[in-house]
């Protein structure tokens, strides 16, 4: 799934930031500072907050369903000032599990604590930003750290009030084993903007309770370095733990925007609905957008880039050594005499740490109602789609020689004396569409592509979508055309404005009016 960026980024955030940035081009290589040889033992920084849990996550109230939120429930949690967290009913989490849990996010408020004051004087801090977030970081780090800041203050924090998470190790919408070419999920999440307040819900698959914490890893860096081996204190795709997997998940909640921010979101590489893209998920592709943007702007809404630059800041400052990836093709900064590994490393293949789904749900108030099927296997599909350089050549093999010309004894055999039955009819072509929805300060704009739609859902000269795209609101310009030569194939093109936050409703008007996915519109916006 080719989401389009959170379109509250695409504006600039002009902040002052402080002299003591060095300018972009003066950052000393980040690699000259690691030592001559490992230090002799590491431990945790100063300043690790208390565990936010000390008596243990609570549970979820008999009066709540985790499945399906609702006033009365909310209304009888929102006793503090803050976010509120919780294990469902009946969640299926065994008590070493909730204890792993817990940990995780202690680990995750460790980190978030730690990187709030980015990027402040600290030389690490700016040289992590200027990896992990792009060169152009500064015009950003005000917002960046305020994030950071709320998830680390999130259970006192008054922005958190009424950002409420549940979580779950009974895979409740059957994700956990979804086939992911090799990949495995550590967990899926979903969440709702509904009236009462915003609502998360997390499910962990088995994956992610194979993961260190941040103690468990930190010994183990320890000992490579005691033992002369620094390969794991520099390789970023190594330290991934179930703290910086929660953060991750953090960052897509209202406890880190506080309402007040753009959304952090899973974006994609590429910017252009008709590209082949990935989310940006993993050190490779978190690096590879940072070199590619100048202003940091989509990076600072990625939630991933956010648990990049906490981790590497961290550890940097743990072990002496920046955590950086091992060679990269071109694109991404890095000496080419890096000594973390001796092979080179696509930025696509990342690490086999478990990924994470997510969706938006938007403005909805029966989350139970939603195409849970339809947005996962679209946001799974996001990963498996191959970039157009592969893609390129898979069909440049593929077209090479179509026909294998027949052997010798083929050529030579007769013909059959009967002629073989008829091929089963082709299967109709599937359904296709890019979706894309844009904040114009008073009204959302959409635009989308399809083919090969249900045409008892979509209707004649796509009556039957627009039925639906109303739903979502007082529908303006309303452009139907029907394409004729369009190069990928698709056969309309439909456009048109609604109110400002029905980006995710449209995502669902094109799966009702036989789409095959959400595309590009799901989030918020």
């Amino acid at each position: 799934m080719r989401n389009i960026l959170s379109s509250l980024c695409l504006y600039s955030f002009a902040v002052a930031f402080p002299q003591s940035f060095l300018p972009r081009d003066d950052l000393p290589d980040p690699w000259a500072s690691d030592p001559t040889s490992p230090p002799a033992n590491i431990s945790f920084p100063s300043g690790i907050p208390s565990n936010p849990y000390p008596s243990g996550i609570p549970d979820l109230p008999d009066l709540c369903d985790g499945n399906n939120p609702n006033d009365n429930c909310f209304n009888t949690l929102a006793s503090g000032s803050g976010g509120y967290l919780y294990f469902d009913k009946n969640s299926g989490c065994s008590d070493s599990q909730k204890s792993m849990i817990q940990t995780a996010v202690w680990d995750a408020t460790t980190l978030a604590n730690y990187a709030s004051t980015f990027p402040g004087p600290n030389i690490h801090a700016q040289q992590s930003g200027r990896f992990w977030m792009g060169a152009g970081y500064q015009a950003q780090a005000n917002r960046i750290s305020g994030n950071f800041k709320r998830v680390a203050e999130f259970k006192t924090s008054k922005t958190s009030s009424r950002a409420y998470i549940t979580m779950s190790c009974k895979d409740p919408k059957n994700k956990c084993s979804m086939d992911m070419r090799g990949k495995t999920i550590g967990g899926y999440a979903w969440s709702v903007n509904g009236w009462f307040g915003w609502y998360n819900y997390i499910a962990f698959c088995p994956p992610f309770f194979t993961l260190d914490d941040l103690g468990e890893k930190l010994n183990l860096v320890e000992q490579g370095l005691a033992s002369g081996n620094t390969k794991y204190a520099r390789d970023m795709n190594w330290l991934g733990t179930t703290g910086s997997y929660f953060l991750h998940e953090m960052m897509h909640t209202r406890i880190a925007t506080g309402g007040i921010e753009p959304d952090i979101l899973d974006q994609q590489l590429k910017t252009d609905p008709k590209a082949h893209s990935k989310p940006v998920y993993g050190p490779g592709l978190v690096a590879r957008l940072a070199a590619n943007e100048t202003d940091a702007k989509r990076a600072s809404c990625n939630a991933d880039s956010y648990a990049m630059l906490a981790n590497s800041m961290w550890w940097w400052d743990t072990t002496g050594y920046f955590p950086g990836l091992p060679k990269p093709k071109k694109g991404i900064d890095q000496p080419a005499d890096d000594p973390v590994s001796g092979t080179e490393v696509s930025a696509d293949d990342d690490d086999d740490f478990p990924i994470s789904l997510w969706v938006d749900l938007g403005n909805v108030t029966t989350p139970q109602d939603a195409n849970f099927d339809s947005l996962f296997a679209a946001e799974l599909q996001s990963f498996q789609d191959t970039d157009d350089e592969d893609a390129a050549n898979t069909d440049a093999e593929a077209s090479s020689d179509p026909v294998p010309a027949p052997t010798t004894s083929e050529a030579a055999a007769p013909a059959e004396a009967t002629a073989p039955p008829p091929p089963p009819p082709p299967p109709p072509p599937p359904a296709a569409d890019i979706c894309g929805d844009w904040y114009k300060f008073l009204f959302d704009h959409f635009e989308i592509y399809g083919r090969n739609f249900d045409a008892d859902k979509f209707g004649t000269d796509g009556s039957g979508l627009k039925h639906q795209i109303k739903g979502c609101g007082d529908l303006t310009y309303w452009t139907f055309k029907t394409l004729t030569d369009d190069p990928q194939g698709y056969q309309w093109y439909a456009k048109g404005d609604l109110p400002v936050g029905t980006k995710a409703c449209v995502g669902r008007a094109v799966v009702s009016a036989g789409g095959a996915s959400p595309d590009g519109c799901t989030g918020a916006g």
